[in-house]
């Protein structure tokens, strides 16, 4: 298992998918962590920075990409998302 730190260029956000549509209320609703497709989709959206390479290698590169687990880090501290309901339970 090989562990992958993605660090954005700039701020993120997830949100749900309802359209922001002039007019309608203004607020989203924010979405975390985010869908495992996202990361997929982030993952394999870097192999475009290589330069030339076509989406055939990016699939065959990305054929066995399993993503296990999502962790967060803030600063120098990792720690780990648990999943509902066991967020509510007590470690003993």
């Amino acid at each position: 298992m090989q562990c992958l730190e993605i660090k954005p260029l700039d701020p993120v956000f997830f949100r749900n998918s309802a359209p922001f549509t002039m007019g309608d209320e203004t607020t989203a609703q924010e979405m975390f962590p985010p869908n495992p497709s996202v990361i997929y989709g982030a993952i394999r959206a870097s192999f475009f920075n290589e330069g030339n390479i076509s989406l055939a290698e990016i699939r065959k590169k990305t054929e066995k990409l399993k993503i296990e687990s999502i962790y967060y880090k803030k600063g120098n501290k990792a720690g780990f998302l648990i999943p509902l309901p066991a967020d509510i339970c007590k470690i003993k």
